[in-house]
């Protein structure tokens, strides 16, 4: 059981709490579907995952994580538009 430093009570956490994706995990998932995902896609999911924070904020996050995650995590994303969905970030397949 943790203790709050301020109140000196303590506090439990749920397993839901602790077990719960963050946004990058969510949008880390999205880029490893086989059929990848639009940021669209990606806010959407962030949202249904984060109905308690801002939606904006979360597209923002998504629009900057579309290019510098790979960056950061060293792989190569397949992009392009498929009819029907629109622009799609998926990671590539190893040649």
């Amino acid at each position: 059981m943790k203790t709050n430093s301020k109140t000196g009570s303590a506090s439990r956490s749920t397993t839901t709490e602790q077990d719960r994706p963050t946004i990058l995990g969510v949008i880390w998932g999205m880029f490893n579907r086989r059929e990848g995902a639009t940021q669209k896609e990606m806010v959407e999911a962030c949202a249904s995952s984060f109905p308690e924070r801002d939606p904006e904020g979360m597209a923002k996050t998504v629009r900057i994580q579309c290019s510098r995650m790979p960056l950061e995590k060293g792989f190569q994303l397949a992009k392009g538009t498929i009819p029907g969905r629109g622009y799609v970030y998926r990671i590539a397949e190893a040649e």
